[in-house]
């Protein structure tokens, strides 16, 4: 019996989750109002939202690596962010918040699917992140109004992306 348990402690063995893992910067941030609400799929309550901002953030290029497993939760503020586009080590994504202009938390937390991250979840990651600081834009572009499609959006979006600076 004992043995048996030896065998098998190290597969009932609970890993740590990993630590919170800011973003290296907020590169450009952007206000977004929707014409009509715009259902928030990246998160478990799948909320209908009209105020979103857009982010382009600098960070390690191997987190913003998009994989099928084993991929990060990117926060911004406690919500999952959608990532729209990632270049090296730069993204371009829609947070479901309007952001002040003095910045906000964003972070990589826990492996998840980022659509099955519910408020609980939320919680839990906003307090792991408490120690992060909060990343000011270092460049505000004007708030856009939008009332077109969704692909015309990621267009204009990724145009207004590549413009921002390198944020180095």
């Amino acid at each position: 019996m004992i043995g048996l348990l030896l065998v098998l402690a190290p597969a009932l063995a609970v890993t740590p989750a990993p630590a919170p893992v800011p973003v290296a910067a907020v590169v450009c941030q952007r206000a977004l109002t929707f014409a009509q609400p715009y259902r928030w799929r990246w998160s478990a309550d799948h909320p209908n939202v009209v105020d979103v901002t857009a982010l382009v953030v600098r960070a390690d290029a191997e987190l913003l690596r998009t994989r099928d497993v084993g991929q990060r939760v990117l926060y911004v503020e406690g919500w999952p962010a959608e990532v729209l586009w990632t270049e090296g080590d730069r993204a371009l994504v829609l947070a479901p918040l309007t952001i002040p202009d003095t910045g906000a938390r964003v972070w990589f937390g826990d492996e998840a699917l980022p659509e099955t991250v519910g408020s609980a979840e939320r919680v839990t990651a906003l307090r792991a992140a408490s120690s992060i600081a909060v990343a000011p834009p270092r460049v505000r572009a004007a708030p856009l109004a939008w009332d077109a499609s969704r692909r015309e959006l990621v267009a204009v979006l990724r145009a207004w992306a590549e413009g921002c600076p390198a944020g180095e």
